[in-house]
This record gives C-alpha cells, sequence and structure tokens, in this order.
C-alpha cells in the first residue's frame, strides 16, 4: 500500500484551503465566475468605449459593465453548463431511443433536458467542491495521522456538512 506523506508545511495549507473548500466551495466559485465574467465584460466595454470617448469614458463604461457581470456571471455559467448538458444527453437519448433529431418530441425533450440540468448544475458544483475539499483534507490528515483515522475524520467531516446543506434548506 502506498501512502501519500506530504511535507507538514503543506500538509498546513492543504487542510486550510480542504476546510475552505468544504465549507466554502460553490461560494468561491460564484466568486470567481462573477468576477471573471465580469472582467471579460468589462474590458470589452473599456476597449470598444476607449475608442468613442477616450479613457475616461473607457473607466465609467468597464466599472458599469463590470458590475453587470459579476452580477449576472453565475447565471450565464449555469445556464451555459445546463445548455451543454443537456444537448449532450439529447444528442445520446435520441441516438439510442431512435427518435428523428428534428421532430418536435426531440426538441420538446431537449428543452426538459436543459431545464433539469441546469436545476442540478448547483447542486452537482456544491457536490464538486466538498469531495475536493474533502480530499485535500484526507492528504492533509494522511501526513500527521495514519490512514484509517483520516478517512474517519473526514467521513465525519463530510457527513457534518451534508446536514449543514439539508438543515439549511429546512430538511433536518
Amino acid at each position: 500500500m502506498l501512502n501519500n506523506i506530504v511535507d507538514p508545511v503543506a500538509a498546513f495549507f492543504l487542510l486550510v484551503y480542504g476546510f475552505v473548500l468544504l465549507f466554502g466551495g460553490k461560494g468561491i466559485v460564484k466568486l470567481i465566475v462573477g468576477i471573471g465574467f465580469g472582467g471579460f465584460l468589462g474590458a470589452a466595454g473599456f476597449v470598444l468605449a476607449s475608442m468613442v470617448s477616450g479613457v475616461g469614458g473607457g473607466l465609467i463604461v468597464f466599472l458599469f459593465m463590470f458590475t453587470l457581470g459579476v452580477l449576472i456571471g453565475w447565471w450565464i455559467f449555469k445556464a451555459s453548463l445546463g445548455f451543454l448538458s443537456g444537448l449532450t444527453a439529447w444528442y445520446f437519448l435520441t441516438g439510442l431511443l431512435g427518435i428523428p433529431r428534428v421532430s418536435s418530441t426531440s426538441l420538446l425533450l431537449l428543452l426538459v433536458l436543459i431545464v433539469i440540468f441546469y436545476v442540478l448544475i448547483e447542486s452537482a458544483i456544491t457536490g464538486v467542491t466538498i469531495l475536493l475539499g474533502a480530499s485535500l483534507i484526507y492528504l492533509a490528515l494522511e501526513t500527521w495521522a495514519g490512514s484509517i483515522l483520516s478517512f474517519i475524520i473526514v467521513a465525519f467531516l463530510v457527513m457534518f456538512r451534508i446536514a449543514w446543506i439539508l438543515d439549511s434548506k429546512g430538511v433536518l
């Protein structure tokens, strides 16, 4: 059996990053997507406006477009992932079931799949960040404790995080 032993200082940072991802991962993804989309829209607006009205007008347009991009970035990200996932599933299902791709049944199936994947994307992103955080915590704890103890601690942390999510949604 291969033990992944990490430098103790690196293990500390893995532990910190793991906790951040485990308990705040979706918020971090939202922040990164919002800032990235806002920066893209702001830069495009700055370039276009500075050609017309100079640098001063470009900065004003940059601030406006950056704010707009931050506000709609998460929605655009979810919509694009839902559309691409729904389109991929539609392509495979129509081929598997033998439905012609230009029929109204096929297009209705496409719309239903896009909506389903749009709703599930946020839960999938939460699940991925929980798994990434748990794996980073496991790698860090394996340096200081054995693999069995690390697994037990990580399992309890993941159960606590899932219970926290369910409690915040009013399920528990």
